[in-house]
């Protein structure tokens, strides 16, 4: 009985995980965000960058390619998206008004290459990761070797 349940729990995460389906403890977001705050980032400059786009709503996460300009070291509101095609499309990101209504201070900036978290009209906390000024993995120490 036991190894029959164990196999059936092999076979639905297979399938769980075939299907691209994220739970909230594995998702493109928490993914990018550990890379990020492990790693750190350069300082983004001035101009169109190319960043990851995560948009997350009710335990679901999505990630896409985009590009934006930042201008004063801040995001402007320009996202356009990448598709399939390689052409663009423009985001139309529309803050919530909970800013509006002084419930959310909207904050813009870049820190170790992340946006910080927008809310959107329809509850969508989006992120932007610049992804070409993650810095390098570490390189590790090497271990002396050992004396006999």
């Amino acid at each position: 009985m036991k190894k029959a349940f164990i196999l059936l729990s092999l076979i639905v995460s297979s399938i769980v995980n075939i299907n691209g389906q994220t739970t909230t403890k594995e998702n493109c977001y928490n993914d990018y965000y550990t890379v990020f705050r492990d790693r750190g980032a350069k300082d983004v400059p001035d101009g169109n960058n190319e960043v990851v786009v995560t948009i997350r709503k009710d335990g679901e996460c999505v990630c896409l390619m985009g590009k934006i300009t930042v201008k004063d070291g801040k995001p402007v509101n320009d996202l356009m998206l990448l598709k399939e095609d390689a052409t663009y499309e423009k985001f139309p990101f529309v803050p919530s008004p909970k800013y509006s209504k002084n419930e959310v201070t909207m904050q813009n900036f870049i820190h170790n290459g992340m946006s910080p978290s927008y809310l959107s009209a329809n509850d969508e906390i989006i992120n932007l990761f610049f992804v070409k000024y993650l810095n390098e993995h570490p390189v590790k120490f090497r271990s002396a070797p050992v004396i006999k």
